[in-house]
């Protein structure tokens, strides 16, 4: 397992196959305070099955496509953060 993302509240968690990526997130449409608890947005990306790629390559590559999906939808849901993000997440080897 590798912690590797923390960046303005942002957190991820990789796996040799699997990624869980979460940012807060409060929605265009919401006001920061108005849930229960504070709006976030969760990403998970896994394979399933053999896969050509394996080891450190493998999980970067999953970590990868999650934070890309994580940017995009961050990007369409119009979180009222703000964020930016950096281009790419720090390299596993």
């Amino acid at each position: 397992m590798s912690e590797g993302f923390d960046h303005q509240g942002g957190y991820a968690v990789s796996y040799a196959s699997q990624a869980s990526l979460y940012v807060p997130c409060t929605p265009a449409r919401r006001k920061p305070g108005e849930a229960r608890s504070a709006y976030g947005l969760v990403v998970e990306a896994r394979t399933i099955g053999e896969t050509v790629v394996t080891g450190d390559g493998l999980r970067q590559e999953v970590t990868d496509i999650a934070y890309r999906l994580l940017t995009h939808s961050y990007r369409i849901q119009g979180c009222r953060e703000g964020r930016t993000f950096p281009a790419e997440l720090p390299r596993f080897s």
